[in-house]
């Protein structure tokens, strides 16, 4: 009887405890990524999507800082059209991280690479692709809608009023769903984000009203 009890009580120990510690280290996630957090011109948050609200592989904080680095610099301007690029810390992070996946593939490949034919080219090639759309990645919006590229360099285009919500992954983008249950990835770390969430919001609040 008293084997049994110490049983359950450790059990119930090491559950508290480990909850505890998930408690302590998601506030402290939610907290930092809060402060890091791209928001509107107004300081508005972006609302996070539900996985996002966990916590649970987030981007952490200090890549967050360095990705969010020239987001405040004037857009370029065409026309009637705001013009988004990926900031100078985004384009950064790509080249560090794509130099080292090729470094681990071709210079260290034995170690973390399996034997098997093409596969280091078809990392390769993924590595060099996403590489190239970071950095060639657009964004546009006007009055009317907004256009982007996706990962096959096609341009989407979704108008101001069928947009009924932007959520913040917790990773690189937002997601824009539409009122047809269409959803659309947008980079994130541009420049010139702020004011274009500021517009989302007012014209996403518009929509909800009508």
């Amino acid at each position: 009887m008293l084997g049994s009890f110490f049983s359950v009580f450790g059990i119930i120990f090491w559950v508290v405890v480990l909850g505890g510690g998930y408690y302590l280290w998601f506030r402290f996630k939610k907290r930092a990524n809060g402060l890091t957090n791209v928001r509107d011109s107004s300081g508005r948050e972006v609302t996070q999507t539900r996985l996002a609200k966990t916590q649970l592989g987030n981007l952490p904080t200090d890549i967050s800082l360095i990705a969010g680095v020239g987001k405040n610099a004037a857009p370029q301007q065409s026309l009637n059209e705001t013009v988004l690029h990926p900031t100078i810390g985004l384009r950064l992070i790509s080249l560090g991280v794509s130099g080292t996946l090729l470094w681990m593939v071709w210079l260290n490949g034995a170690d973390y690479v399996p034997d098997a034919p093409y596969l280091k080219e078809v990392v390769s090639a993924v590595v060099a692709y996403s590489l190239l759309y970071t950095n060639l990645y657009e964004l546009r919006y006007d009055q009317h809608g907004v256009i982007h590229k996706d990962w096959f360099f096609r341009e989407v285009d979704f108008a101001w009023r069928d947009i009924v919500s932007l959520r913040d992954n917790g990773h690189y983008a937002y997601i824009v769903r539409t009122a047809d249950g269409k959803k659309v990835e947008v980079l994130k770390y541009l420049i010139g984000i702020r004011p274009f969430l500021t517009y989302a919001h007012a014209q996403i609040e518009k929509n909800s009203e009508s």
